[in-house]
């Protein structure tokens, strides 16, 4: 904090199997907004990615800060 706030728009350090979890435990929200908990579930994958991100962003804020 002072001049700058950093963030980022996603949780990095989720992986697919806190994001299934987290559909099952909200299935009932995601039907009443019209969508198919089931069908989201198998389009969720772990990726190589974000979990550098995360420690990209670090050290972006690290030298930044």
């Amino acid at each position: 904090l002072g001049d700058s706030a950093w963030g980022v728009q996603f949780p990095p350090e989720f992986d697919a199997a806190t994001i299934r979890s987290y559909f099952r435990s909200r299935s009932y929200q995601i039907v009443a907004d019209g969508q198919h908990p089931a069908w989201l579930s198998e389009k969720i994958w772990d990726t190589l990615h974000s979990a550098g991100l995360l420690g990209r962003y670090f050290n972006v804020v690290k030298y930044k800060a």
